[in-house]
């Protein structure tokens, strides 16, 4: 059994939601991101030149390029002012979280409740140089700051221990 107990900060919450849309994008292909980046810098282009060479009224060129720039804009500012919200309204704001991983299950506790999972709920586990992060489908995981552990050693084996009873699941 370990025991885990730390505070979750918004940039913990940012972090998580940062790894959540990479996650999600390593599904779909790599030519697929480029090819949006291509699509959008060529409208750019095509909006600026149509616009200089009058072949599209000035007026429809710069609602087009504020189009792109909302899109953009909301890609830098708007996710992290969601999850800030989020955030403020989650009871990982409110005290410090507590894990507990055993050999059948692990148990979760946050100010407002005590949940109990079962190792059939994890996906994976995943190290970042900041984070673990504990795959529960999808976009949702755990998020544990690596400042949670006294050092390396007890970090690494937290993952053994969790990478354990992920196999163990697996071959039953």
């Amino acid at each position: 059994m370990i025991s885990l107990t730390y505070d979750v900060t918004q940039d913990d919450y940012l972090s998580r939601a940062r790894a959540a849309i990479r996650r999600q994008q390593g599904k779909r292909a790599g030519w697929h991101r480029i090819a949006t980046r291509l699509v959008m810098a060529y409208l750019a282009i095509w909006l600026i030149w149509s616009m200089s060479t009058g072949s599209v009224p000035p007026a429809l060129g710069v609602l087009g390029l504020f189009v792109l720039a909302g899109i953009v804009a909301f890609n830098l500012f708007g996710i992290p002012w969601m999850v800030a919200r989020q955030f403020k309204r989650d009871a990982l704001s409110k005290g410090p979280m507590s894990l507990t991983v055993e050999d059948a299950d692990f148990v979760v506790k946050t100010i407002e409740a005590v949940t109990r999972f079962q190792w059939s709920v994890i996906e994976e586990i995943e190290r970042t140089d900041s984070h673990l992060y504990m795959w529960l489908s999808g976009n949702r995981a755990l998020v544990i700051p690596k400042c949670a552990f006294a050092g390396d050693d007890e970090e690494s084996a937290f993952v053994s221990f969790v990478q354990t009873r992920l196999h163990d699941r697996e071959t039953q």
